[in-house]
């Protein structure tokens, strides 16, 4: 039996808990040593082991173990694993609270084109209410997240460029990007659309 069917097998019998398994001593004692990074099995599926594994964890509020594991895989370049290793340093689940460890984590996963990350490190620069405040890289990483169709994204994009935010202020610019996050289901831009003037020329949101 291979890598992947002994890996699937293990899943199947001791559930996706790895640190849990027993070590088998015949044909899979590398099962327990998967997401420690066993050079008997593959990389990638060590990293995807330890990434489910991780999500297993944070599900039943074991969070010091899904920190653990998450960051194994982050480590290992899993753009998902990174994400969620900075939303538990940003929000001081299983690890102490690290705002400067979750900028890192999430710009790691924004990189690799995680939109999720994209839209938080951009809220964070936008707001200011976690790091100082810089609007020039919250547009930065609002946009990507906001072109990937991430409506919430979209809408902070569309309300940037309609106060003049780290961009030149265009209010058609801004209209455009908000109508996209109310078509795409965004509750706040389909509020700041009714807003707006019968002109419908000038772009009109929450102080």
């Amino acid at each position: 039996m291979d890598n992947a069917a002994n890996l699937t097998l293990a899943v199947r019998l001791y559930g996706p808990d790895m640190a849990s398994w027993p070590t088998l001593k015949t044909g899979g004692a590398w099962l327990t040593e998967t997401a420690l990074g066993s050079s008997h099995v593959p990389a990638s599926t060590a990293t995807r082991a330890a990434f489910e594994a991780a999500t297993a964890a944070r599900a039943r509020g074991d969070y010091a173990k899904a920190a653990t594991l998450y960051r194994r895989a982050a480590d290992d370049g899993m753009a998902d694993a990174q994400f969620y290793l900075g939303l538990m340093h940003a929000n001081g689940q299983g690890v102490s609270q690290d705002l400067a460890e979750a900028v890192k984590w999430y710009r790691r996963a924004g990189d690799q084109g995680v939109a999720s990350a994209q839209f938080n490190l951009g809220l964070m620069f936008q707001t200011g209410e976690q790091i100082p405040q810089d609007y020039a890289e919250a547009v930065r990483w609002l946009r990507p997240a906001a072109e990937q169709g991430h409506a919430t994204a979209q809408f902070n994009l569309g309300v940037m460029y309609g106060k003049g935010q780290g961009v030149s202020q265009d209010s058609a610019e801004g209209l455009r990007w908000i109508r996209k996050a109310a078509n795409g289901g965004c509750a706040e831009a389909q509020a700041a659309l009714a807003r707006l003037p019968g002109t419908k020329h000038q772009l009109v949101v929450a102080p």
